[in-house]
């Protein structure tokens, strides 16, 4: 490969439970460490996933981004979650280890790389909680069956175990940290805050002006909301709401999944089909983001989404729900609320998106100041380089280990039955 053509073992290894080749926040987060590696001059390779991967009992990855083949046969697949990470470990073995060390976006890549190579440093740059987001995608929030559960069993076994052998976990706000330490609290010790990391840009006038022009949305207020259209993200949410909100405000949702049909359908009932435009998934968020004028996020769980950090980084006010676990998770919240930047709303008081989004529309001014908060926030907390150096600097530490050692023999503790 590329980065070990003299020889030489990649410095850092940053791996993510996606197609490299895709899109999505994991991939995201995994190339923005691989940058901020690059800037820094380290050798790096940038892993992910794909049933088309590299399969490296056969041959090894001649690049320095790569997928390794997973795949599940026959009935396997009822037992998926918790085989992955063996799967991912066997085929880690046949590569050279890290020499300052692999950062993992998942769960299973974590328990795979500490078990492939013992004595490297392992970061869980943690993502999501699926053991309370997965939930939230569930009709009624319970499993359909009996393999759901199973399955749902074998993703809490490995997130327990991730933060057992993770050297260290960042979580990009208190919040996420807090979370983290109720599900597993031996992890207390090995957690840091670190806020994930943006590459602020700005909006091209021209190109905003070609995508309003192209929904007609010249004189409209755009409010965007990204992600899979699932239970869990709740765009129905926001469609609800707009019943309520300036005729000129407009709901643009960028994305694909199994409740789009029902959004589609449920805007037409409400008589906004004509302001709500559901225009599937697009793996170039440039030219929405251009034509957008604030962020929005409907989820029930939402870590740090990487839709709303990206709007905030081009300028766009955020407007995202109150924290309220277990009813609703808003990692987003810490920040809003803390350094401004955008809205809260309380999800679970209906008409209070509504609110919102009319104070938004009714206000340019108040719309400029909250997105020039947004862009000033971005620059200087969200930042890749600063993840590295955290990432570095713990690595380096002679005893980064020790904390972990009397934590190992009981890291997992009993799962509690799926209700």
């Amino acid at each position: 490969m590329d980065t070990d053509r003299r020889g030489l073992s990649p410095d850092i290894y940053a791996a993510c439970f996606s197609d490299v080749n895709g899109w999505g926040g994991g991939l995201t987060a995994a190339r923005g460490v691989v940058r901020a590696g690059l800037d820094h001059g380290l050798r790096t390779l940038l892993l992910g996933v794909s049933s088309s991967g590299v399969d490296l009992r056969r041959s090894r990855p001649q690049q320095s981004v790569v997928n390794l083949r997973i795949r599940t046969r026959g009935g396997l697949w009822r037992v998926r979650n918790w085989r992955l990470a063996g799967q991912l470990e066997a085929q880690l073995r046949r590569l050279p280890p890290p020499t300052r060390g692999f950062v993992g976006v998942s769960p299973y890549w974590v328990v795979a790389a500490k078990r492939a190579w013992p004595k490297t440093p392992v970061t869980y740059l943690f993502p999501c909680l699926l053991s309370n987001c997965l939930p939230f995608t569930w009709p009624k929030r319970r499993p359909s069956g009996l393999w759901q559960r199973i399955n749902f069993a074998g993703i809490r076994h490995a997130e327990h175990l991730a933060f057992s052998l993770a050297d260290l976990t960042l979580t990009p706000t208190e919040l996420a940290r807090r979370e983290v330490v109720a599900f597993h609290p031996a992890a207390s010790p090995r957690l840091a805050v670190c806020p994930y990391g943006s590459q602020p840009r700005e909006v091209d006038p021209h190109l905003r002006s070609a995508q309003r022009q192209r929904l007609a949305l010249d004189r409209a207020v755009v409010f965007l909301a990204a992600g899979v259209c699932d239970l869990n993200k709740a765009f129905d949410l926001a469609i609800r709401e707009l019943t309520s909100v300036d005729s000129s405000a407009h709901v643009v949702i960028v994305g694909d999944g199994p409740e789009r049909n029902r959004l589609r359908r449920l805007a037409a009932d409400c008589g906004v089909s004509a302001r709500v435009h559901l225009v599937g998934a697009h793996p170039d968020m440039e030219p929405w983001y251009a034509a957008a004028d604030c962020i929005i996020s409907t989820s029930f769980y939402d870590t740090f989404p990487n839709a709303v950090l990206e709007g905030m980084s081009h300028g766009h006010p955020a407007l995202v729900p109150q924290h309220a676990p277990p009813l609703v998770y808003s990692g987003p919240a810490e920040v809003i609320e803390q350094a401004g930047g955008g809205l809260l709303y309380d999800r679970n008081q209906p008409g209070s998106l509504a609110q919102c989004m009319n104070q938004l529309v009714r206000s340019p001014e108040l719309l400029r100041t909250l997105g020039q908060q947004a862009r000033r926030i971005a620059q200087h907390q969200f930042r890749w380089d600063r993840v590295l150096e955290r990432i570095l600097n713990w690595t380096d530490q002679p005893a980064r280990t020790a904390v972990r050692s009397a934590t190992m023999a009981t890291a997992i503790p009993s799962h509690p039955a799926v209700t």
